[in-house]
């Protein structure tokens, strides 16, 4: 996907990187862009003694990104580092992390090369119980992330600003995609005041949440990678948007309510969300449909008109589903 928060990287630049990471001796035998993100710009490379690597390069500092997005790429390297040191989940070992800017003037690092295949393009060739099986991992994997817990809420990079409570990390969240939004001249189906009232109401429900939990936050099919063949989840990636928050903003657009295996996985014996999780499930629904929209905006994404229509009326569903949620199951 073409979006102006992607660096393009010429293969003699790529080359100048690779033998800065990996010694003068490093010799390229291909190079392959991998365009399934749409922030950062990714390339599976392999090297003549056979070792394969993926560099992932962030955006050119003058690029205009989200007040979420700035210094996310030192986020996913602190976050993959912590995983691989507290957990079995199969996340990629960071090799090189470069933010000298002597080279290009992004910042980037050099990963380990997931094997096997994005679970977003091999979902359609899966029967039911290969599919149950594999989200079953999927929820296991999950659980031991959100078991990492921090002191205080907020972005998991170190020096970023935390928060005593959830309600304080949460609704921060929103006014900085608020101020987003009016700065970039997004307009939405409802007023910026209006909008913050939905999040503000619920702050003391945001509050029932006490331990900052570790969340990966992205956990879309596009970021698990399977073994077509054996169907184990070989890899979990793009942690770059994680938080110490709660772990149900990992749960959202289905995952409690329409996937057993998920649940298996995780643990969950109570299939069918509470109605306290139902809000919160709402309030992060609402968030996660304001990213997409402001995100459309922010990377002047081309032929993304449809996708954005539809992100507006699933915003005007949920925001209707949080008003007849209300402030109380009685």
């Amino acid at each position: 996907m073409n979006s102006v928060t992607k660096t393009i990287v010429a293969e003699a630049v790529i080359e100048q990187m690779v033998k800065d990471a990996f010694g003068h001796d490093a010799e390229i035998d291909s190079i392959e862009e991998l365009t399934g993100g749409f922030f950062n710009t990714a390339y599976a490379i392999a090297l003549r003694d056979r070792f394969k690597t993926v560099l992932k390069v962030a955006p050119s500092p003058n690029v205009r990104v989200l007040r979420c997005e700035k210094n996310i790429m030192g986020s996913e390297i602190e976050s993959l580092k912590l995983i691989a040191r507290s957990t079995t989940v199969p996340v990629p070992q960071v090799y090189v992390y470069s933010t000298k800017r002597n080279i290009i003037r992004s910042d980037y690092f050099f990963m380990e090369y997931m094997p096997g295949m994005p679970l977003d393009q091999l979902q359609s060739k899966l029967t039911a119980e290969q599919f149950h099986e594999v989200n079953r991992q999927i929820g296991a994997y999950a659980k031991q992330i959100h078991n990492i817990t921090g002191q205080t809420f907020g972005a998991a990079l170190s020096g970023s600003q935390r928060f005593a409570s959830w309600s304080e990390a949460f609704i921060g969240c929103i006014d900085d995609l608020i101020q987003d939004g009016k700065e970039a001249a997004v307009e939405l189906p409802i007023g910026w005041d209006e909008l913050r009232s939905l999040f503000s109401a619920k702050r003391d429900m945001l509050d029932t949440v006490k331990t900052p939990r570790l969340v990966h936050r992205d956990l879309w099919w596009g970021n698990i990678f399977v073994d077509a063949d054996t169907l184990e989840v070989t890899g979990i990636t793009d942690c770059e948007r994680s938080l110490f928050g709660d772990p149900l903003l990992d749960f959202v657009f289905g995952f409690v309510e329409q996937n057993e295996g998920f649940n298996r996985g995780y643990g969950r014996t109570q299939q069918a969300p509470s109605w306290s999780e139902r809000c919160l499930l709402n309030l992060y629904g609402i968030y996660s449909i304001l990213l997409i929209i402001m995100e459309s905006r922010y990377r002047m994404l081309q032929g993304n008109e449809q996708d954005e229509d539809r992100a507006r009326n699933e915003l005007l569903e949920e925001i209707r589903k949080a008003k007849s949620l209300g402030d109380s199951p009685y």
